[in-house]
């Protein structure tokens, strides 16, 4: 028998075949023959590795064949991820799992050092966040003593650095797009002094102290001489079209073109009969 290291089957797995051979769903019961690691675990591979352990576990149960998986081991690394906690991947025709994760595990060895972390360290410190390169690796490979529910509800330091940088990176294009139109010089708009008045003639209702507040902030905006971007957020009912109606009547007035849309036929028909 070649004499290299091998681990014939992983360790979840292991535990599935060895509970249908036993015939039991106790894994306690399954892995009580084996011994028990430092960590207080029991464990098939303690000790030096040689599968014959596990040949003989299972030869002693009666089991004629049994189809086992064979992942030849390399490296320290890939011994310490094998016994730990270890991806499984979306599959690729023609690759199998066990080349993914010796793929991913060399590509990290040989070009973790190479990675250069966008983020800098003071906003790292500040939200408490591990490097780029230490993420990585801990995504793809995670510590042995993380829990398996942080790891399904991403809630790992690792995970939240990547989902992190996700919405960074969508921060800083809006900042960066809001930096590009604070340079576009735009014309100032006229606005006459008895707006609110003219505006309030054309509904019969008075306008609320929230409504006018909010015009007067888009005042303000359009009379900046910039570009105005602005989100007008309110329960149903709260009297949103009125204030986008007079945010367009300033526009008209200016001699500039209005369009505004809605998301279903029944609303665009409406406002065109109002409107």
């Amino acid at each position: 028998m070649n004499k290299k290291i091998h681990i014939k089957i992983a360790l979840i797995t292991l535990i599935a075949l060895l509970a249908s051979i036993s015939g039991t769903s106790n894994e306690e019961e399954v892995l009580k023959d084996f011994p028990v690691d430092e960590m207080g675990y029991r464990n098939p591979f303690k000790g030096n590795m040689d599968v014959s352990k596990l040949e003989e576990f299972v030869d002693s149960k009666g089991v004629e064949a049994v189809p086992l998986i064979y992942i030849t081991i390399t490296n320290n690394n890939e011994i310490e991820d094998m016994l730990g906690i270890f991806p499984v991947y979306s599959s690729v025709e023609g690759i199998s799992d066990n080349i993914l994760r010796k793929v991913v595990r060399t590509s990290l060895d040989s070009y973790m050092d190479e990675i250069i972390d966008p983020i800098p360290d003071d906003i790292l410190k500040l939200f408490r966040l591990p490097k780029l390169s230490q993420s990585i690796e801990r995504v793809h490979f995670p510590p042995k003593d993380l829990s398996m529910e942080r790891l399904k509800r991403w809630d790992t330091p690792a995970h939240k650095r990547l989902i992190f940088d996700r919405f960074f990176y969508v921060m800083l294009a809006m900042a960066y797009r809001k930096m590009l139109r604070e340079r576009i010089s735009k014309s100032i708009f006229s606005i006459p002094s008895d707006l609110i008045k003219r505006v309030e003639g054309f509904f019969s209702f008075t306008l609320t102290s929230e409504q006018i507040r909010t015009v007067k902030e888009i005042i303000n905006d359009l009379t900046k001489g910039k570009p105005m971007n602005r989100l007008l957020m309110g329960d149903v009912g709260t009297g949103k079209t009125v204030v986008a109606a007079v945010a367009a009547y300033i526009s008209i007035k200016n001699n500039q073109q209005v369009a505004i849309m809605v998301p279903t036929k029944v609303l665009a028909d409406q406002h065109m009969s109002y409107f």
